[in-house]
């Protein structure tokens, strides 16, 4: 399995090329292939460094690697993969905008958020992957994706989609305004099924600037490439319900699975619930992370007050830093 990075400096590019000492250090964790190659079949990560832009004659080579499980790492910003590069007469001619590749990355357009819309950039406990690296992202135009993760239809007699979700979406980097999260320039999509079942596809959504190859731009984009190479898995914990009578007692219900094929592995949970905060319950425990989805459930000694109850689970999965997540539930409240 390999590792490939498709960059040319007579391609087309947008935003500040990599200088000699990223690449060189780029050339050490990948093999950096031209515009003018074809993506080996035995790629286990592809790495788009041109953005917007890639090699009309590689696309067939690139969707037969994606469709086999390969990571896709995406580099610069505007809708990835939206125009097709071809070679005429010794030149790379740029073709016009167009939708299809994208789209079949479940990526359907994009929309600009401007800079003055971004006045703080920092890193999101969600996924906290790349601390240490926020001065590789600026405050910048970044683009924000639309996207289309449901493919089946459970009502063909409507129009649109109403099946299951194929994917999730998470931030790794954000980006706010007064407090309040409008952008993220860096993202990450993992694929629970349909094509790319087992997947885990990064897209870094802004131009690359001098600061983001002088601070470790190269380091950001070969953990990137690890992160993915571990492949999506799920586990969510939440309440049986959203909202409980007084002194009723509610259940949490937990499950987790991997979805990308290989040996079996186990992530360890955390549960905290706490009520304007006081600490009301918390546990950890090791859960799997298996082909098989896993179910358990957690009956717990609250008798529920009128108010908001906040849950917190924070999960470590082999190979990866812990990753928080947030909900709750409520108690009803008659004088509300």
């Amino acid at each position: 399995m390999s590792r490939i990075l498709i960059y040319d400096n007579t391609f087309p590019y947008s935003g500040v090329r990599p200088d000699y000492k990223s690449l060189q250090k780029l050339s050490q964790y990948f093999k950096i292939i031209t515009a003018s190659d074809e993506v080996p079949s035995d790629a286990e990560t592809i790495v788009n460094l041109h953005g917007a832009y890639f090699p009309r004659n590689m696309w067939r080579s690139i969707k037969t690697a994606l469709l086999d499980g390969a990571s896709f790492i995406n580099i610069g910003g505007g809708t990835p993969v939206s125009y097709p590069v071809s070679y005429e007469n010794g030149v790379w001619r740029t073709e016009k905008l167009q939708t299809e590749y994208h789209r079949q990355l479940y990526i359907q357009n994009t929309l600009e958020i401007e800079p003055d819309r971004i006045d703080k950039i920092d890193i999101t406990d969600e996924f906290p992957v790349l601390r240490g690296y926020e001065k590789c992202f600026s405050k910048n135009k970044t683009s924000g994706y639309v996207v289309m993760f449901t493919h089946k239809n459970d009502v063909p007699t409507d129009s649109g989609t109403a099946g299951p979700m194929d994917a999730a979406i998470f931030p790794l980097i954000k980006g706010y305004f007064d407090n309040r999260h409008t952008a993220s320039p860096v993202m990450m999509i993992e694929h629970y099924k349909h094509d790319f079942m087992g997947a885990r596809h990064m897209y870094i959504a802004q131009d690359t600037t001098d600061e983001f190859w002088a601070n470790g731009g190269a380091d950001v984009i070969k953990i990137l490439s690890d992160i993915a190479e571990l492949g999506s898995y799920e586990i969510r914990v939440r309440p049986n319900y959203a909202l409980y009578l007084e002194n009723e007692r509610p259940t949490l219900l937990i499950n987790s699975q991997k979805y990308k094929k290989g040996k079996n592995t186990s992530a360890k949970l955390s549960i905290e619930i706490t009520k304007a905060d006081k600490l009301l319950y918390n546990t950890e425990m090791t859960i799997p992370l298996e082909e098989d989805v896993y179910y358990t459930q957690i009956p717990l000694s609250i008798d529920v007050e009128p108010g908001f109850y906040t849950l917190k689970y924070v999960y470590e999965a082999e190979g990866e830093v812990p990753r928080t997540f947030r909900n709750g539930f409520w108690g009803r409240d008659t004088e509300l």
